[in-house]
């Protein structure tokens, strides 16, 4: 691969080994100007290129001087031949082939002595010599690496066969961004291209054939991840295009590469190639071997794309999984894999638009495949049954999330408003989902519905309408989750029920199926309020039959499928070895178990919930759905059925075979209808605030912070009870009179759902004290007394009146009565204490400290105040702006508050932060330092 910059060539360039030459003396194809190069036949590397001597230590030593240079290319100019043995890239290494390497069969021309012959001297299965010698180009634990050109890879034989060199033409292991491009591939005894937990990586123009005369597959991408192959020409003798997972597989010790530990084969894309299989084997094949992963997320295939190609297989199918797991520790010696039930999870496979032609074995052979959520362009269903319903193999493998979905067993992952019901969870691991600004979260599985027609309903007395049963513990924060079941086949929706759980509850959705569908998703989902989450755990899916190709089955000993007439789901399992069992745990009140009588059937002994249950007689003409134990009527729950080959047989039978075709569960055939629990879908109207005492003439204020379970918006609508009216979630109200009212509040969301509350509140009149008595009058004072009258004349005839005499003198005034005592003021209320203000002086200042959380899906915000006196005093409010999102918060003495950006924040986050404490305006640049 090339050097990131022009600079860097340059100081590379100056400081690599005379080996190396920069510029004009490397063709034009060969690297960009300035960049390290390598021709092999220049000095001092000298490779001959005559076919015959041994070129490999030079071409290796190139490569080894490219690769301390800091990355080139090294040339293998046209026109010559390499006699080679192994070399190994380097990181930054691009090996250009424009000529021919051929394989040397000499032992001595070789690094690391390659093992002779085909075969191991072990009783392992394919156990080839070629996987513990190193490839002829290798690639082992380095990055940014090529093999591109027009050239030739000759692999070559021996005629004795014991001296024979075989190894691998290309072989990446835990490679990462690598490359190989155009070149031609010849006579390969083994695989041909192969690449294993490495990532990133691209196959693309390469014309590759095996030998003829030995099994070999064409190009193998084993727990890898990122990986294209694109517009190849790939004929085999073997399988053309290997897609698989390991886990210990023993073939490894000593070789160039491990499965001690397990990586996971997802975001594959297989597209345009020209695929040929002309032996007896498959264009594309499955080998899902990875099943012993404690974490079957490192095991799990997904995400694969498999479009436009040609795939033939001239005497097999065109496609084929080898499903179950040989190399399982526990099955030593290994034998050929036919017992179900060890493969690795595969979801999320789609095959379109492929030219195919094959013929023979169906495409699940003897052991089927499980795939869930995925699109096959053959006649094959996904699996019939929900898989990892409880995610403790592993988290959300089988699972397809979508958004911000997933499972886990830490806190940390899960939305922090879930984490104290996380906490309350079953078992290690649960889903979870969080709805984030109107984008859709969701959990599901894709899975296979059947009618009741291809059920057998009406042949077990099951009726004719089939009904599914979808439960899951579930807990939300309030908001309406969907439980849901949509046909792809049809793109239409069986069925869908909003729940909105406020604690861990069992909710249950019914699933009605009209026609047979090979991928129904059933899951859980919401697509807006943002900051809605819910938690489940516990999925299962309940159904009236449960036919012998179904996962829950547990196998133990070589069980082979067979064909009977009358099988339900179209097959039969027989077993003919003393010792083994079948069992399977289901949930209800009674089962009954049909299987198949063939003439070489024996006697199997049946065992419920760990207790005999007598024997059953499977001799008989060979036809299959016969009743052959009933368990009458149990206890509601879970329980367990078991079926074990006895050796024992009818005198008439000619074999001991003990056979099983399906469970029957007569209790899921008409399920009863959850409880609605409409009151949760009801708009909330959160914490009501209304006080329970007011003045006359002062306002109240009211809230009422709602929002809609359901989505939406939400409008409230408050009576004041005094003939007022008002709307919005807080208002305030002034009463005119003292007395008792009664507050009506309601909610109606877009959604036409209304939920309404009432409050009292006693008005009284204002709060001034009582006037006292008034107190009496005082007496008026008494006016002087009048002055003497003048003396009268003598009496005579009455004559006309004399003047009048002089006024007295006026008496003094009274003293003036005491004024009435002043009645008592009435006591006046307490003032409230008022609060602590900072010291004289003293300006209040903050702190503010911002955190990466949730694996770096927000970032909280903490503002607190660095004085004592100030604590509670200071008014802070404050807009706070990260990655396009903005919030605010307001407090005393302290504030926080979380932004949660649509796109994960990288470490270097910063948050912008304009404050305002106790008026005084901050303008901040906060970096998010720590990462919980």
């Amino acid at each position: 691969m090339s050097i990131p910059s022009a600079g860097r060539r340059a100081l590379l360039c100056a400081s690599v080994t005379a080996a190396v030459a920069c510029g004009a003396s490397v063709p034009a194809a060969a690297a960009t100007a300035g960049e390290p190069s390598a021709d092999v036949t220049a000095a001092p590397y000298n490779a001959v290129g005559d076919g015959v001597t041994n070129d490999r230590l030079a071409i290796q030593q190139a490569i080894d001087d490219i690769g301390a240079a800091g990355g080139g290319e090294v040339v293998i100019p046209a026109g010559r031949e390499f006699l080679t043995g192994s070399v190994m890239l380097r990181s930054g290494v691009t090996l250009r082939l424009d000529g021919t390497l051929r394989q040397s069969q000499d032992v001595a021309d070789y690094g690391k002595a390659p093992i002779p012959g085909l075969d191991m001297p072990t009783d392992i299965p394919w156990h080839r010599a070629y996987f513990h010698n190193d490839p002829l180009v290798g690639a082992v634990g380095v990055h940014d690496v090529a093999l591109v050109g027009r050239g030739l890879l000759q692999m070559t034989v021996l005629p004795d066969q014991a001296r024979r060199i075989d190894v691998i033409p290309v072989g990446f292991y835990e490679a990462r961004r690598f490359a190989v491009r155009g070149i031609t591939i010849r006579e390969a005894r083994t695989t041909i291209i192969t690449m294993l937990h490495s990532s990133n990586g691209v196959v693309a123009n390469v014309d590759v054939r095996t030998s003829p005369d030995l099994g070999a597959d064409g190009i193998v991408v084993s727990g890898s991840q990122h990986v294209k192959v694109l517009h190849n020409k790939v004929r085999t003798s073997d399988d053309g295009i290997v897609l698989e997972t390991k886990h210990l597989d023993p073939r490894d010790i000593g070789s160039w590469w491990s499965s001690a530990t397990s990586t996971p084969l997802h975001d594959v894309e297989i597209a345009f190639n020209d695929i040929e299989n002309f032996g007896t084997r498959n264009a594309i094949a499955f080998l899902p071997w990875a099943s012993t992963p404690t974490d079957k997320r490192d095991a799990e295939i997904s995400d694969l794309w498999i479009h436009d190609n040609r795939l033939v297989s001239l005497n097999d199918t065109w496609v084929n999984c080898d499903c179950d797991n040989p190399f399982n520790p526990e099955r030593r010696p290994f034998i050929q894999p036919i017992r179900r039930g060890e493969q690795a999870p595969m979801t999320r496979v789609v095959m379109e638009r492929n030219t195919v032609s094959g013929q023979m074995w169906p495409f699940y052979s003897w052991v089927p495949p499980y795939f869930t959520d995925s699109r096959l362009q053959i006649d094959f269903a996904n699996v019939h049954a929900l898989m990892n319903g409880d995610f403790e193999q592993t988290a959300a493998v089988w699972w397809s999330p979508e958004g911000n979905a997933g499972a886990t067993d830490r806190a940390a992952d899960v939305p922090e408003a879930a984490e104290a019901a996380f906490a309350q969870r079953s078992g290690s691991f649960a889903g979870f989902l969080e709805a984030r600004r109107g984008e859709q979260a969701g959990l599901y599985q894709g899975i296979a519905f059947k009618n009741a027609a291809d059920l057998q309903m009406n042949r077990f007395g099951l009726g004719t309408r089939a009904v599914y049963t979808f439960e899951a513990d579930v807990v939300t924060s309030g908001h309406a989750f969907a439980l849901v079941a949509r046909d792809t086949c049809t793109n239409r929706t069986l069925a869908r029920r909003l729940v909105a759980p406020r604690t861990l509850r069992r909710e249950r959705l019914l699933i009605p199926v009209e026609a047979s569908c090979g991928l129904v998703r059933v899951g859980i989902e919401r697509t807006d309020a943002n900051g809605a989450w819910a938690l489940i755990d516990n999925a299962a899916l309940e159904m009236p039959v449960i036919d012998s190709e179904d996962p829950r089955w547990v196998l133990r000993g070589t069980w082979a499928r067979d064909w009977s007439g009358w099988d339900a789901g179209g097959t039969d399992h027989q077993n003919g070895e003393a010792g083994a069992w079948i069992s399977i745990a289901f949930n209800g009140r009674g089962a009954k178990l049909y299987a198949a009588e063939k003439p070489f059937g024996g006697i199997g002994e049946l065992e419920l919930d760990g207790v005999a249950r007598g024997d059953a007689d499977f001799y008989g003409p060979q036809i299959g759905g016969l009743l052959k134990f009933d368990s009458g009527t149990l206890s509601a729950g879970r329980h367990t059925l078991r079926l074990t080959t006895s050796g024992r047989r009818n005198p008439a039978s000619s074999g001991i075979h003990t056979t099983f075709d399906a469970l029957v569960l007569p209790e899921w055939a008409s399920p009863a209808a959850p409880d609605a629990h409409l009151e949760e879908l009801r708009p909330d109207l959160g914490t009501v605030v209304v006080p329970g005492r007011a003045l006359v003439g002062h306002p109240v204020y009211v809230e009422a912070p709602a929002w809609a379970p359901l989505g939406g918006g939400v409008t409230v609508e408050w009576r004041t009870g005094d003939g007022t009216s008002l709307r919005g979630s807080r208002v305030a109200h002034v009463y005119d009179a003292a007395g008792t009212y009664t507050v009506t509040i309601t909610a109606r969301d877009t959604h036409g759902e209304t939920t309404t509350a009432t409050r009292t509140i006693v008005v009284a009149d204002g709060p001034a004290g009582a006037i006292g008595p008034a107190g009496p009058a005082g007496g008026s004072g008494s006016d002087g007394a009048a002055g003497a009258p003048g003396a009268d004349g003598a009496a005579g005839a009455t004559g006309p009146a004399g003047p009048a005499g002089g006024a007295g003198a006026k008496g003094e005034a009274g003293a003036a009565g005491q004024p009435g005592a002043k009645g008592d003021a009435g006591a006046k209320g307490e003032t409230g204490a008022k609060g602590e203000t900072g010291a004289r002086g003293e300006t209040p200042t903050v702190a503010v400290r911002c955190t990466l959380v949730k694996r770096r899906t927000a970032v909280r915000c903490a503002v607190t105040t660095t004085r004592a006196r100030a604590r509670t005093a200071a008014r802070i409010s404050g807009t706070f702006r990260a990655a396009g999102v903005t919030a605010r918060a307001t407090g005393r003495g302290s504030a926080t508050v979380t932004l949660r950006p649509k796109q994960r924040l990288r470490g270097n986050a910063r948050v912008v932060v304009q404050l305002r404490v106790n008026g005084v305006a901050h303008r901040l640049v906060v970096p998010a330092r720590a990462v919980r």
